[in-house]
């Protein structure tokens, strides 16, 4: 984002200090954390280098920066991204070879359905040449191996998502426990009065007519 023109003061903006909000064009949209009470790093002015900064965030720090929710959705676009890369070092260069060369001769080879399932197992593209059609059919168990280790692999992504999102719950609930006790220890023992359920209102319908007095009620919850 370029600096934003404006004739109005601004703070200084010196080496890794951003200055005013209202010195950038859409600050408040794009960088809004980054004046937060705990500030993100800046956004990096190359495009697209986010993505190499918030793979280098720890999540700990993230978590804290950001919350729950938006570190278990960037985990997940983390885990999207780990699983594209991995197809497109495996699955790709195994299966778009297969139909490039193994496709019939009457499809063409700029033609996009040169590369799909179809044009492979079509038996009326091939004609008479039936050896290179049963040929093909025998390359759809390669395909039913891509397919067991596609589904393998992103049951096993969303298993490490879940596995992170467990780990930020357990977080979360071990710095609200740090955050009781030194609450507890600041202040002689006595509880924060904003925990729990207390002086609340609770209201009960249906009572039976027997009991639909202060003292009857009284009695009834004694016993």
């Amino acid at each position: 984002m370029r600096r934003k023109r404006r004739k109005i003061p601004s703070q200084k903006n010196e080496q890794g200090v951003l200055g005013s909000v209202d010195s950038w064009e859409f600050g408040y949209l794009y960088q809004a954390r980054c004046w937060a009470k705990i500030p993100a790093p800046a956004l990096p002015p190359r495009p697209l280098s986010w993505i190499r900064q918030v793979l280098l965030i720890r999540e700990p720090d993230l978590f804290r920066i950001v919350g729950t929710d938006a570190t278990v959705y960037i985990r997940f676009l983390v885990g999207c991204v780990f699983f594209v890369a991995l197809h497109g070092c495996t699955t790709l260069p195994i299966l778009l070879p297969l139909h490039v060369t193994h496709a019939p001769p009457s499809v063409s080879i700029r033609s996009m359905t040169r590369a799909s399932l179809t044009s492979l197992t079509d038996s009326g593209a091939f004609g008479r040449d039936r050896e290179s059609y049963r040929g093909n059919l025998k390359l759809l168990s390669v395909h039913v191996a891509v397919l067991w280790w596609m589904s393998l692999t992103w049951i096993g992504t969303l298993l490490w998502i879940c596995r992170g999102a467990f780990r930020l719950r357990e977080a979360m609930v071990q710095d609200a426990k740090k955050e009781r006790e030194r609450y507890l220890k600041e202040n002689n023992g006595v509880p924060n009065p904003h925990q729990g359920w207390r002086l609340r209102t609770v209201m009960v319908t249906d009572i039976p007519s027997g009991l639909r007095h202060e003292t009857r009620l009284t009695e009834y919850f004694k016993i």
